[in-house]
């Protein structure tokens, strides 16, 4: 018999610290059985992108007009889509000292140039008073701040609402380049 260490209380009576101790003994001992027998996967938690949250929070459903955010979100998949398929995150520099420049890498794609030219058509079509606020989440993957993001002021929820309306803004501008929506 263990010796008995201290009491504790839980909330459900007295236990004594021996018997707490031999269930998590028990609970180590089947985990460590579990995971030499099993042979499955466990599932893979996947990253939420900013706009999949901004989805699920209704903020893309802010303004009243033809289009939802459903066609946001997908819009705003298909721009980064373009974007990381341009490869414009690959984008590496020369070094001019070296005689025989590598011309393989990983950015040559067969179809890399499609996507650019759309990637840059589609960032043409945006004003420029909406883009950094769909830059920012759709490319770059950042929630919108305000003007001083380390305090909770009023004015900054305002500037976050403002922000948000300028995505949606920016967003039905996509739509009407992607889809052509009248």
């Amino acid at each position: 018999m263990p010796k008995r260490l201290k009491k504790s209380n839980n909330g459900a009576g007295v236990k004594f610290g021996f018997v707490k101790q031999e269930r998590i003994f028990k609970m180590r001992k089947n985990m460590k059985k579990n995971i030499t027998n099993s042979y499955e996967l466990e599932p893979v938690k996947l990253h939420k992108t900013v706009l999949d949250r901004y989805y699920s929070y209704g903020y893309l459903d802010m303004l009243n007009n033809q289009f939802n955010g459903h066609d946001r979100k997908m819009v705003g998949e298909m721009l980064a889509k373009d974007y990381f398929l341009g490869c414009y995150d690959k984008v590496k520099s020369v070094c001019l000292c070296q005689t025989n420049i590598p011309t393989t890498g990983e950015y040559d794609r067969e179809h890399a140039m499609f996507y650019r030219e759309r990637y840059l058509r589609a960032m043409k079509n945006v004003p420029e008073e909406f883009w950094p606020a769909v830059r920012r989440v759709c490319i770059e993957d950042l929630p919108l701040v305000g003007h001083y993001p380390q305090e909770q002021t009023i004015m900054n929820t305002h500037d976050v609402y403002h922000q948000k309306m300028l995505l949606n803004h920016g967003l039905d501008y996509l739509i009407y380049f992607y889809f052509k929506k009248n």
